[in-house]
């Protein structure tokens, strides 16, 4: 056997295993836990003592959906005094700041910036971030957290609309000393806007209602999500918050929390968030999503055996899609015939779509092509991710809901 062959054959195991493993996923696949059914109970129950929560809400030129965003707020079944609402900012997103004003009463400002505002009847602080070389979600994360007084942080996107009863849910369940945070479930509102919102839908569906709830039983903890997330403020504070560099401080909090022994709560009360109807920002937001996989791998080794799962799904699955891509022009430049085994994680790979399909059914056919539409974009993602990798690994890219 030659070093071709040797590489050919390693190479196709290594991809095959992998692709086993997502197929295994998809057939072991649970529709609800009973930790999400659980969820129901908690809605209207009364607490007694509630705890404070503090609220950060990060935006970045987002005056188009400010109102939704405080209206949705304002909403929230939790006793005003125990609900602390920061607004993370940037200091040059002025369209964003003077939309406030116009929206909101100024009650205290410094050197021509709100610092407290009033919607309604609820008291809304605001951070700015001071780092002005750094403009990325986590970095105005852990600006706002400074000022943060909540023994349990949430975190929600401008765009996102919570469950009024949220904050109940989450106060009631953290209240148990074995769980560290909690994640909502998450659903597209804008699912009739174009084919890629219709896409994202399906594609949250099953995540939601079949990965995760299947990743998180072999973990015996869920992940978290971006947003839609609450988290006991003294474990936050243990794991030294945000890390300020990572494109997806997400996954990059899930991995630390998993490693340090703590435990996520997936719940089916889910957050209405937006789609994205652009091609091009959909396809940036899956490149950043890869490449800060790909990124918390150092993260994800100090947590193992438990996240091997996650892992599995969120960063060798992209590199092993780069490997499927590559097998026609391997076979062009290769010239051995082992160079056609790689149609084995291939096979593995079209399987999950056929799986995809049962798990849907009896939903329409059109279902399908929309998952592999996603698939396609995601694909596509992956060689960005690369690219952008090697040139520029930390930069954020920013997320753009609406047509500017």
């Amino acid at each position: 056997m030659n070093i071709v062959e040797l590489y050919l054959i390693t190479t196709v195991i290594f991809v095959s295993v992998i692709y086993a493993f997502q197929l295994f996923l998809y057939v072991y696949a649970t529709k609800r836990s009973s930790l999400l059914r659980e969820a129901k109970k908690y809605l209207g129950k009364n607490l007694g003592v509630e705890p404070l929560i503090t609220l950060i809400i990060p935006m970045y030129k987002e005056s188009e959906i400010i109102s939704i965003t405080l209206n949705s707020v304002s909403r929230l079944r939790y006793p005003k005094e125990k609900l602390q609402v920061i607004l993370a900012l940037e200091t040059d997103d002025l369209d964003t700041i003077e939309t406030l004003k116009r929206v909101c009463k100024v009650i205290k400002e410094e050197q021509n910036l709100p610092r407290l505002i009033m919607f309604r009847n609820l008291l809304i602080e605001i951070a700015y971030n001071n780092e002005p070389r750094v403009k990325n979600k986590p970095s105005a994360l852990n600006e706002a957290i400074k000022i943060a007084r909540g023994d349990i942080v949430a975190i929600y996107d401008a765009e996102d609309i919570p469950h009024p009863e949220h904050p109940l849910i989450a106060a009631s369940i953290l209240s148990n000393n074995s769980v560290a945070a909690i994640q909502f479930t998450r659903a597209v509102d804008n699912y009739s806007d174009n084919i890629l919102t219709k896409a994202q839908s399906i594609e949250f569906h099953i995540w939601y209602n079949y990965l995760e709830p299947t990743i998180a039983k072999l973990m015996n903890s869920a992940v978290i999500a971006g947003s839609g997330y609450y988290i006991k403020r003294n474990i936050l504070e243990n794991l030294n918050f945000w890390n300020s560099k990572s494109p997806t401080e997400d996954l990059d909090l899930t991995f630390k929390l998993i490693a340090n022994g703590h435990k996520i709560v997936l719940i089916d009360v889910p957050v209405k968030t937006q789609g994205i109807p652009f091609f091009k920002f959909l396809l940036s937001q899956r490149s950043r999503w890869i490449r800060g996989a790909l990124l918390t791998i150092p993260s994800a080794i100090r947590a193992l055996p438990y996240s091997i799962p996650l892992a599995i799904i969120t960063i060798l699955l992209p590199i092993s899609s780069i490997v499927v891509q590559s097998w026609p022009m391997v076979s062009l430049f290769i010239n051995n015939q082992l160079a056609h085994i790689f149609i084995v994680p291939l096979v593995l790979s079209i399987s999950s779509y056929v799986l995809i399909y049962r798990l849907l059914n009896p939903r329409s056919f059109s279902y399908l092509l929309l998952i592999t539409l996603i698939a396609l974009i995601n694909a596509l993602a992956v060689w960005i991710a690369i690219i952008e990798l090697i040139i520029h690994p930390y930069k954020w890219n920013k997320t753009v809901h609406v047509k500017r």
